[in-house]
């Protein structure tokens, strides 16, 4: 690549606040860092188109927005969405980082990592009045998680917002993300779409796993 190219290209970097320079050459910053931390690595481009039909078909059993979500440090990302318009307004929502201990993607997330559990038990942020904010009450949520293969979220990050999810496994149980469905609670009946829920990601973790068998035989 020419000089003058990578010159330029270092100049929007320095602009955008991405990199600094000292007297040793150029060094990335700390918002460059924050933004790297910000994008969850489980899931490829191919690995999400790979999961969209399924999402799609989920979005049309459900009538709701369906997220695909993934642990970044200690919140929730959404990796990729479907939505209708009725939805749109939420999907804005869905597209910032969300809690672990609240939303239902999260607890999934949370109840497939034990050492992450431990971390956020000193600070459970009350959102709503339906927040689970007792330490021993979150631990006997994500027993019936594992137990259950299923998350709920009833009020507790937003009142009058609902949610279900259910996690995405690859090879050797790692625990790649969530598929949650996402709603108004006058509209969602989470106990309902919940098997659709967990169906819709056996589905992909069976997916996920056949994909990673294949690339390792070739």
């Amino acid at each position: 690549m020419p000089k003058s190219t990578v010159h330029r290209m270092i100049g929007f970097l320095r602009t955008a606040g991405l990199v600094d320079v000292n007297d040793k050459g150029y060094v990335l910053t700390a918002r460059m860092a924050e933004l790297s931390a910000a994008v969850p690595s489980r899931f490829s481009r191919h690995m999400r188109e790979m999961l969209m039909p399924g999402l799609t078909d989920l979005h049309g059993q459900s009538g709701e927005a369906v997220q695909l979500a993934a642990l970044s440090g200690d919140v929730v990302r959404t990796v990729a969405c479907v939505h209708g318009r009725r939805s749109a307004g939420l999907m804005r929502l869905l597209r910032n980082a969300s809690p672990l201990s609240c939303t239902a993607a999260g607890k999934v997330l949370l109840a497939g990592s034990p050492l992450l559990v431990s971390r956020i038990d000193a600070n459970l942020e009350q959102h709503t009045s339906a927040t689970i904010t007792s330490i021993s009450r979150l631990h006997e949520e994500l027993a019936g998680v594992r137990k259950f293969g299923v998350a709920f979220d009833r009020g507790e990050w937003r009142s009058g917002l609902a949610g279900v999810a259910a996690p995405v496994w690859g090879p050797d149980r790692v625990l790649l993300g969530a598929i949650s469905v996402v709603g108004p609670s006058a509209r969602l009946r989470v106990d309902e779409v919940a098997p659709k829920v967990r169906k819709a990601a056996e589905i992909a973790t069976w997916e996920m796993q056949s994909a990673a068998c294949a690339s390792a035989s070739d």
